[in-house]
């Protein structure tokens, strides 16, 4: 997805809210509500809904916007609504920093529900921020060219573009967020570094669940993507990240997509169920998958009827380790590498509807202590890998059981050492 944002500092009035009563209480909190369109330069508590639906702010205006550093804007269990699109935004934190929302609702709105632009030490928690819908470029919650934003249990619901959108900012984390059933990504982050998304969910989002692009240092744990429209997770250039405790489930891509990572690390994580492949590699060095399950993908709806997904596909140059994982129940391969090298090393292929593992124009590769059993072809499918020296390619310590075909098809020397193969359709010869 495309969005054209303006990096330009939004304009900020500097005028002092208007209050009923218009005096601060002892404890520094104005009394009673602001009104719709006021400025606010000192700590806000809510003592009702702002309902500012049926006015007509006009184009740049916004609910409440934040005019000086160190203000909290409580709101109390209460909302802010604007079910008339009269207003651009409700909440607008720019250029001032230590500034904190929480505690309530934001509804409506026609671009954004709260955007922070140019600030640093941002917190927004315990806020649901839902029905932004302006169509395209109108996020739930936007963050641009600002540094050290927290978000802490927000959700971010039906709205018109993405739940979250960050963009050329840098230490964003992301807890116990919920970014569900938005009209583009659930998450979509651009051209940022150093963000940190744990314990937070990302489901039924017309697009991703959570896209990255440009973005290094990704560290995603405990996080769970799915039944959305396109990839549970899709991380593009997102170098130097940390995936870890991943649920990427019944998506309608793939479970994950990574594209364009140097160096990635992917532990103890799942992706089943999904219409195209569990894990995706393209473009890739250094990825690193430890303790993965990647089952039953590809057997959801196929229209076109020219399904062939599987557990994890290895393509266009990349350099992938694969350790004590799974891929079993794919609609084609468990394991898919073209055009790439690989080490497999304590992986289960099993029950896949064509091979089990296959490998094609590798410049080398490792496997060892693979099982390949009851695959719909062959359990071990090697092919054109021409470096010419068998040195290169390594089979060891690896059954192959009980397929349809061969249990091994090998079209180019390699070097073998204690394998085996019973039980197979066509060929039970091993290297």
């Amino acid at each position: 997805m495309t969005h054209i944002m303006k990096r330009t500092a939004l304009v900020s009035t500097g005028v002092l809210a208007l209050v009923a009563g218009g005096l601060a209480s002892p404890a520094g909190a104005l009394p009673g509500n602001p009104n719709c369109g006021d400025t606010i330069t000192e700590d806000v508590v809510l003592t009702s809904d702002l309902d500012c639906s049926g006015d007509t702010g006009g184009t740049g205006t916004v609910v409440l916007r934040v005019g000086a550093d160190h203000v909290t804007i409580d709101l109390n269990g209460y909302s802010i609504i604007d079910n008339d699109d009269g207003y651009d935004r409700l909440i607008l934190i720019d250029g001032y920093d230590h500034v904190t929302v929480k505690d309530g609702s934001l509804v409506g709105g026609l671009l954004t529900g709260i955007w922070v632009n140019n600030s640093s030490h941002i917190k927004l928690k315990d806020l649901s921020v839902s029905s932004v819908d302006g169509g395209d470029d109108s996020p739930g919650v936007g963050i641009d060219d600002s540094h050290h934003v927290h978000l802490d249990q927000v959700s971010a619901t039906n709205n018109g573009d993405d739940g979250i959108f960050v963009e050329d900012s840098e230490k964003i984390h992301l807890h116990h967020v919920r970014a569900d059933n938005n009209s583009d990504d659930g998450i979509d982050i651009e051209d940022s570094s150093r963000v940190d998304i744990k314990h937070s969910t990302f489901s039924g989002n017309s697009g991703d669940g959570l896209e990255t692009d440009d973005t290094p240092r990704v560290h995603l744990h405990h996080a769970t993507a799915s039944n959305n429209g396109s990839d549970g997770v899709d991380l593009d250039d997102a170098h130097d990240s940390h995936v870890h405790g991943l649920t990427s489930e019944s998506n309608g891509d793939d479970g994950f997509e990574i594209d364009d990572v140097n160096s990635m690390k992917i532990h103890k994580s799942t992706f089943n169920s999904n219409d195209d492949d569990g894990v995706q590699v393209r473009d890739s060095s250094d990825i690193h998958l430890h303790d993965v399950v990647a089952n039953s993908n590809g057997q959801g709806n196929d229209p076109d009827g020219d399904r062939g997904e599987n557990g994890l596909e290895i393509d266009d140059d990349s350099t992938v380790h694969v350790h004590h994982s799974t891929f079993n129940n794919n609609d084609d391969d468990g394991v898919w590498s073209d055009d790439s090298n690989i080490r497999v090393d304590h992986v289960q292929v099993d029950d896949n509807g064509n091979d089990g593992l296959y490998v094609e124009d590798a410049d080398h590769f490792r496997i060892k202590h693979v099982r390949a059993t009851s695959n719909g072809e062959d359990g071990v499918d090697i092919e054109d890998n021409d470096s010419g020296t068998a040195s290169d390619y390594v089979i060891e310590h690896t059954v192959s059981n009980n397929n349809d075909d061969d249990g091994f098809e090998i079209d180019n020397p390699v070097v073998g050492k204690k394998n085996s193969a019973t039980g197979n359709g066509d060929t039970n010869t091993a290297p």
